[in-house]
Formats: C-alpha cells, sequence, structure tokens
C-alpha cells in the first residue's frame, strides 16, 4: 500500500510538472493581456473608492435630508460629497501639490475607513432605497422595464472601459487632466480655450488619472449618470408614481446620446445630475417648508452646474422662476428672499472656478468675454458665428425635427430618441383626476425645462453651431 501511495503522488507529480510547464510556455492568456486586466481592475477600484468617499463624506456633511425619498438622499449626498473632493483636488492643482499615486491612494483609502459609519448609513440608504422601489407587486411589464435598463446599464458600463473614441476627450476631457498632471499642476494652455471651461468634474477625473489611468475617467462619468436616474426614481417615488420613474429611467436611456454618453469621458451626465438634484430640492423646499437648509443646498447645486458647464446657466433662469413660485406662501416676499439666498449661494459655490480662470487666464470667464492669449475676438466670432442660426420656421419644427432626424454624427449632434418628445402630452391628460404632488411636479418640471429649452431655442435663431 504504501509503495502504491507513493507511484500515485509520483504520478500526479509528473502530470503536474508537465502541464504547468507546457502553460508557462503556451500561456493561455498573455502577459499583455493580464497586464491590460489589472490596470482595468485598477480603474474600477479607483472609481469605486472614490465613490464611497464621496458618499460618505455627503452624508455627514448634509445629514438625514428630511422629505426626500431614499434614492434622492443618496444621489445628493454622493454629488456633494463630489463636489467637495473636486475643490480640494482645485486647491492641490493651483498650489501644484499633487501627491504620488502611492500617497493618492492612501490619502483616499484612509479618509474613507474613517469615515466608515457615515459610509455605512449611506450604503444602507442605497439598498432600502431600491428595495423600496423594485417590489413583489411589480407586475411583469414593469419587470421587463426594469431588466431592460439593467441590460443597457451594464451594457454601457462595459464599454466605458474601452480606450476613448470620441473628439470631446480627446481635445480636453482627457487633455486637461493630463496636462495638469505632467505639469505637476495647473498651468495655462492658451492653445487649447477648453482648458478655460468650469471643471468641477474634470477635478475628479485628474484624481483618478493620477490613481490608475485615463480609462477610468468614462466610468466616473457614468457615476454622474447612475446619480441621475437614482434621483428620477425617488422624485416619481415621492410623487406617488413610481412605475413612471421606471418608464423615464427607460426613456432616457433608449436615447443613443444619453446612453451613450455613460461609455464616453464627457460632463454632460454630471450637468444632468446637478441641475435635476437642484430642481428636486427646490420642490421639497417648497413643499415641506425644510427652511434655508434646502435653500443653501439647492443653490449649492446651481452653482455645481455651472461649475461642471457654463450652458447650465440656461437652467438658471428656470430654477429661480421655480424658486419664486415653490415659495409663495405665506408671502411674497418672503419668496423673494429665498430666491435672492439660493442665487447668493449659487453665485459663491460657482466662484472657485471663476478664481481659477482669474489666476490662470487673467480672464474669471475664460476664454468668453474679454478672451485670453490664444482666444481674441475673431476666435470668439467664429465660434459662435452670429447670425448663422435657423430661420422661424425651422424653429417651429424642431419639436419634430429633434426626435425624428436626430443623431449623434448629424445636424443635431445627438439623439434624443422619440419617447421624449413624444410623451410630453400624456403628462397632462387626465389632469384633474392627478395626484396634487403629480401636478404640481409636472408644473415645476415644465417651468425648468420651458426655460432651458427656450434659451436653446434662442441659440439655435442666432448660430447654427449652437443645435
Amino acid at each position: 500500500m504504501k509503495w502504491q501511495r507513493v507511484a500515485a503522488l509520483a504520478a500526479f507529480l509528473w502530470f503536474g510538472v508537465l502541464a504547468v510547464g507546457y502553460m508557462v510556455v503556451h500561456a493561455p492568456v498573455a502577459a499583455a493581456s493580464l497586464a491590460g486586466l489589472g490596470r482595468t481592475l485598477l480603474c474600477i477600484l479607483a472609481v469605486l473608492l472614490l465613490v464611497a468617499l464621496a458618499g460618505a463624506l455627503g452624508t455627514l456633511v448634509t445629514g438625514r435630508l428630511a422629505g426626500l425619498y431614499d434614492l434622492e438622499r443618496v444621489a445628493v449626498s454622493l454629488l456633494f460629497g463630489l463636489a467637495l473632493i473636486s475643490l480640494v483636488i482645485l486647491l492641490l492643482s493651483l498650489l501644484h501639490l499633487y501627491p504620488p499615486a502611492w500617497l493618492g491612494w492612501l490619502l483616499t483609502a484612509g479618509l474613507t475607513s474613517v469615515l466608515f459609519r457615515p459610509l455605512a448609513g449611506w450604503w444602507r440608504k442605497l439598498t432600502n432605497g431600491m428595495r423600496s422601489c423594485i417590489t413583489r407587486e411589480d407586475g411583469w411589464y414593469l419587470r421587463f422595464v426594469q431588466l431592460s435598463i439593467l441590460v443597457m446599464l451594464v451594457l454601457a458600463l462595459i464599454l466605458a472601459l474601452a480606450p476613448p473614441t470620441k473628439w470631446d476627450s480627446l481635445t480636453y476631457h482627457l487633455v486637461g487632466p493630463e496636462t495638469y498632471l505632467e505639469n505637476g499642476g495647473t498651468v495655462s494652455i492658451p492653445e487649447n480655450h477648453f482648458l478655460g471651461f468650469p471643471m468641477l468634474a474634470h477635478m475628479l477625473y485628474l484624481w483618478v488619472m493620477l490613481l490608475s489611468g485615463p480609462n477610468a475617467v468614462a466610468l466616473l462619468h457614468a457615476v454622474f449618470g447612475l446619480a441621475a436616474l437614482l434621483l428620477v426614481l425617488g422624485f416619481s417615488q415621492r410623487i406617488g408614481y413610481r412605475s413612471a420613474g421606471w418608464l423615464a429611467v427607460a426613456v432616457l436611456l433608449i436615447s443613443d446620446t444619453i446612453r451613450g454618453e455613460f461609455s464616453w469621458p464627457y460632463i454632460d451626465l454630471a450637468l444632468m445630475a446637478y441641475t435635476f438634484a437642484a430642481v428636486a430640492l427646490v420642490i421639497a423646499d417648497g413643499e415641506n417648508g425644510a427652511g434655508y437648509r434646502y435653500t443653501i443646498l439647492s443653490g449649492i447645486f446651481v452653482g455645481c452646474m455651472l461649475g461642471v458647464k457654463y450652458t447650465a446657466a440656461t437652467y438658471t433662469i428656470g430654477l429661480g422662476l421655480l424658486s419664486l413660485w415653490a415659495h409663495r406662501k405665506p408671502s411674497w416676499w418672503r419668496s423673494v428672499k429665498i430666491t435672492a439666498l439660493l442665487t447668493f449661494v449659487a453665485l459663491l459655490s460657482f466662484s472657485p472656478w471663476l478664481v481659477k480662470n482669474r489666476i490662470v487666464d487673467g480672464n474669471p470667464i475664460a476664454p468668453f468675454v474679454w478672451g485670453t492669449a490664444g482666444f481674441d475676438e475673431l476666435d470668439q466670432w467664429y465660434y459662435l458665428l452670429p447670425g448663422t442660426g435657423l430661420s422661424l420656421l425651422e424653429i417651429l419644427v424642431l419639436p419634430v425635427q429633434v426626435p425624428v432626424f436626430g443623431a449623434e454624427m448629424g445636424t443635431f449632434q445627438g439623439a434624443t430618441g422619440p419617447l421624449l418628445f413624444a410623451l410630453i402630452p400624456f403628462a397632462f391628460l387626465g389632469w384633474k383626476k392627478r395626484l396634487l404632488g403629480y401636478r404640481r411636479a409636472v408644473v415645476s418640471l415644465s417651468v425648468v425645462a420651458g426655460c432651458g429649452y427656450a434659451a436653446w431655442l434662442a441659440g439655435a435663431a442666432s448660430s447654427w453651431l449652437l443645435l
């Protein structure tokens, strides 16, 4: 028996040596592929760690956020935390104090572990919110919509890990952070006027690039998109139409452009998330009388909108009107004071990006109005091409042209899909039978969206490039 065991052990050893030797010589996975997989996992880990830190930090600062549903609280806390981290990175960038990658990992992981309790609370709200949004009572059609959303998001997130190819990404969304990293901090690049644009999202992109590389950027941009979708679901719950929230998310993802943005290193999903967060907070404040706390928070998010992209200014008018209307009771004077506070906080929240431009390019709203060293009056004229816009007739038929003919590489450089426009009239059918919260929400959203749409029409009438 003893010799039989030795013989068996020798046989297995012989088999192992040959098998391992063969796999070493004829590796089933190339070393380059393994290295690429490792870099991809590192990018995912960097984004998850930054999201965890932002969620914990936002939860710690914003508190309970009474009057909102769990998914709204999760998104608001995350967006607030990301904005706060962005300001810290901006300061480091202006001071040329980037840490080495290993120290960046240590700082991010260390702060996240210190904030474990608020992180656990943020995660608990996320899981509870999803449980309340997906119930056993959901019908087969709602299950189909939920499954379709999951499939679309999974495919988009997989594509987010692919190398970037979009023009805007390779022109400034990635080039800006990469240039700053190469120079050890924020520097003026006159030949690339895009780097004068607000950089709230870009500072976060810079950090994940420092930790892992550029492939993490699209994934972080997708996180902003997920926050926007959570806001839509939570908001729909709050107005009493939970299933409509799932339909709204599906309508957004049916849009080729919006779904595509989940895979691109862009900034538009960040703008979408901060805009809807500001709208949801103003509505909640008007309904619940949450006091100045929500006004300050919504003002911060309005500033964050502008800190992501200048074009957010088209929605600030709508948010101002919404604030005046939402707070009109018990008196219009109180409404004016609250809106004035919201405006002041928004400007204060936006001011770091004005200061950054003043320091770097000598123009707080670079590259526009006063121009920069590489962007003079002729450049500004060519950038806007005034007087080349659409005629009145063309403006009137845009609601038909955009959903039908809109394509990512076409005239409008964006594909909304048909449902975003086609379903609007249905929101007003059976108006008197709708819940009061629903009617208030539709009116509020119509005010903000209407002002943004009107501003876009004005741009399209003045310049073909603003389509």
